[in-house]
């Protein structure tokens, strides 16, 4: 995995009842290096039916997939990855059952969270929620400051990602951030494309002069 780069989370609870494969086709056509598939309201076979479309898109647009907590998804999908939360397998089962080839990421929430995670093996970390976010509203924003002291202590590949937009990302590039998770700010736009670009732009030139 590269240690920069814009991961897209294509939502179906966002998306609603639009083709989560034409949006991720706009996802790539704007240049993001990853996408997540992540279901919390579709039936299993649904699940899986689009986790395979996504993964045909994907792998011929040389685009990384991972799946969100569902490692039987990643499994039967052939995904390159799942990601897990805190409370879903633990990272250590997880590889077990993926295999030692495939990409595991852990959600974190925390500096300690964080060096926890890389100790344990995990390929890349989500930080957040960085910012107040809609999806899910009952976590409590940890800050930006949180950027720089990953930044300076964590290897792996670090996604910040929660209530990230246009507007405040510069608090995220500022403290030496490279990488974001975003899925809103994206997938509810008129111009998918565009908006995937315009923050692909924004993290580049961030780090030109950084």
């Amino acid at each position: 995995m590269k240690n920069s780069g814009l991961y897209v989370i294509l939502d179906r609870a966002i998306a609603g009842d639009r083709d989560l494969a034409d949006i991720a086709e706009d996802i790539i056509d704007g240049g993001a290096d990853l996408i997540q598939l992540r279901d919390k309201v579709s039936s299993d076979s649904k699940f899986l039916k689009t986790a395979k479309s996504l993964r045909k898109i994907t792998r011929k647009r040389r685009v990384l997939l991972i799946i969100n907590d569902r490692a039987d998804i990643a499994i039967a999908s052939d995904s390159d990855g799942l990601h897990i939360g805190g409370d879903d397998l633990p990272l250590a089962e997880a590889r077990r059952l993926i295999g030692k080839d495939k990409i595991i990421g852990i959600s974190t929430h925390s500096l300690q969270e964080a060096l926890l995670a890389q100790e344990n093996g995990a390929d890349y970390i989500g930080v957040g929620p960085i910012f107040k976010t809609a999806s899910k509203p009952d976590l409590k924003p940890i800050g930006p400051d949180i950027v720089s002291q990953i930044s300076a202590h964590i290897d792996i590949p670090a996604f910040f990602i929660g209530g990230i937009d246009l507007n405040n990302l510069y608090e995220i590039t500022g403290r030496g951030g490279q990488s974001i998770a975003v899925a809103s700010a994206i997938l509810n736009t008129a111009d998918i494309s565009r908006t995937v670009r315009a923050f692909k732009e924004t993290l580049h030139n961030a780090k030109v002069t950084a």
